[in-house]
């Protein structure tokens, strides 16, 4: 790789997840003084931490609950990393919020 034509760049990073890490589950709650018990339909609302090896990222953590989208900005370093030829390695980690990874 040239590196005398490197320049840091703004690019965003999207992350699509599958339909089915959308799961509907089902919440219960109780109520002690009316021994009621309630069952609430909800659906899963995962979000996406965002790791990078070299530049970095606007949002390291994304969940449509406060950043609206799950994707983020990623701004390259000022030095192409001449280790890796340029390349720079990202990681996703989604989280469905009850525990569960994929």
């Amino acid at each position: 790789m040239d590196r005398s034509c490197w320049r840091p760049r703004r690019r965003s990073a999207v992350a699509e997840l599958h339909p089915e890490s959308f799961e509907s589950y089902q919440i219960l709650r109780s109520d002690l003084q009316t021994q009621e018990i309630e069952i609430e339909d909800a659906v899963e609302e995962p979000s996406v931490a965002w790791f990078v090896d070299r530049g970095k990222v606007q949002d390291e953590l994304t969940w449509r609950i406060f950043t609206r989208t799950l994707d983020t900005v990623y701004t390259a370093p000022r030095e192409a990393p001449a280790a890796t030829s340029g390349l720079v390695t990202v990681w996703l980690v989604a989280q469905d919020q009850r525990g569960g990874e994929a």
